[in-house]
């Protein structure tokens, strides 16, 4: 889950033993980052089929982050992930289940399908569609503009829905944990995004070019800004403040850019919100609504 106003929950996936991720968005600026994706302890994929992907790659340095986060009010360098809030992160969420069969299988014959609402990848691992939003116990939806707070809530995911921001990253994790998932980890986003994380099929999700307003990137302007007549507001308070991700320009629904999707089916995994996903170190991946070029482009974007 991960960044700016712009930042979401993600996906979930599955291994073909039994994993399933989602992902909650996040932003950067307050409201951009994602959730991102879950792992469950289960795999929908068998044990074998574990990714052999390489160590994702290195961020900037904190000296470079602090320079960027200096240059203008579009840039900012990612959150402590032990925060509470971060507003402009988020990211997807991947599950797996030892036991998620097609009907008329048995135990013995593992399933090559994924649930409903997911992608199978590499024939490894499930990964959610969209990006996800998020529910109280009861199955009552969460405010997708306000940040996670006290709330025990859990991810779930869907078209059309907003994805939810204003999340940290341990939050994104008990999200997660709470719909028997987990974060998804960085070779496996780009795994879903880029077709492959060792040798990369593709830049975008869509192909090699970039297709201009394929996805939910590069929109004018700046929320703070606009919101306080010119001045740019950068501290916690003002990054986690619910209207950022209500004005025009800023996160969509998800599934909304129907351009924006992989072969395999998966939306928004560029652009829209930023998305955490775990390994030696938390990373935001994929952009957001105000950039998807910063810090690597499209798939490679990262932060």
């Amino acid at each position: 889950m991960a960044r700016q106003a712009g930042a979401n929950i993600g996906r979930s996936i599955r291994r073909r033993g039994s994993a399933s991720r989602i992902a909650l968005a996040l932003g950067l600026l307050g409201g951009t980052w994602a959730l991102g994706g879950c792992d469950v302890v289960g795999s929908f994929l068998p044990a074998e089929a574990e990714s052999t992907a390489p160590a994702a790659p290195a961020v900037m340095s904190s000296a470079r982050q602090q320079e960027r986060a200096k240059e203008g009010p579009d840039r900012a360098s990612p959150p402590d992930p032990e925060q509470e809030s971060t507003p402009s992160a988020g990211t997807r969420l991947a599950s797996a289940s030892d036991d998620v069969l097609v009907a008329g299988e048995s135990a013995t014959k593992p399933s090559k399908r994924c649930p409903d609402g997911m992608a199978l990848i590499q024939g490894r691992f499930c990964i959610d569609r969209w990006e996800a939003t998020l529910e109280t116990s009861a199955g009552e939806p969460h405010s997708p503009y306000h940040s996670v707070g006290a709330e025990k809530l859990r991810a779930t995911t869907g078209s059309g829905g907003v994805p939810q921001a204003y999340i940290s990253m341990n939050e994104a994790q008990a999200a997660c944990q709470r719909s028997v998932k987990r974060l998804c980890s960085t070779a496996e986003w780009v795994d879903a995004c880029a077709g492959s994380s060792k040798r990369p099929l593709r830049s975008y999700p869509y192909g090699n070019e970039e297709r201009a307003d394929a996805c939910n990137v590069d929109q004018p302007g700046h929320p703070t800004m606009v919101l306080h007549h010119g001045r740019r507001k950068t501290d916690s308070f003002w990054m986690n403040d619910p209207p950022i991700n209500q004005l025009g320009g800023t996160v969509a629904p998800s599934g909304a850019f129907d351009q924006c999707v992989s072969p395999e089916g998966v939306y928004d995994l560029v652009g829209n919100l930023l998305e955490w996903t775990q390994g030696d170190r938390p990373l935001l991946m994929g952009g957001y609504y105000l950039d998807s070029h910063e810090n690597g482009d499209g798939c490679r974007y990262v932060t």
